[in-house]
């Protein structure tokens, strides 16, 4: 028999739960949707500097660029 592996992209599926889970904390769907998208990114980049794929000057240029905006 064939093994078949199927590969997941984890920061959709962790978008989703924290929203779900902000919606259901009572913030409304835009709020939710932004705290999903900040929840995943700053996860992201948290694995990025674990795995010495960012540093820390490029993590506080990102942090600093997303509250610029």
């Amino acid at each position: 028999m064939t093994e078949h592996n199927i590969l997941i992209n984890r920061a959709p599926v962790l978008t989703l739960w924290a929203t779900i889970v902000a919606e259901r904390l009572g913030f409304d769907q835009d709020e939710a949707l932004s705290l999903g998208k900040a929840v995943a990114g700053l996860t992201a980049q948290s694995k990025g500097l674990g795995q010495m794929r960012m540093d820390a000057s490029n993590l506080w240029q990102s942090l600093s660029s997303k509250m610029a905006s």
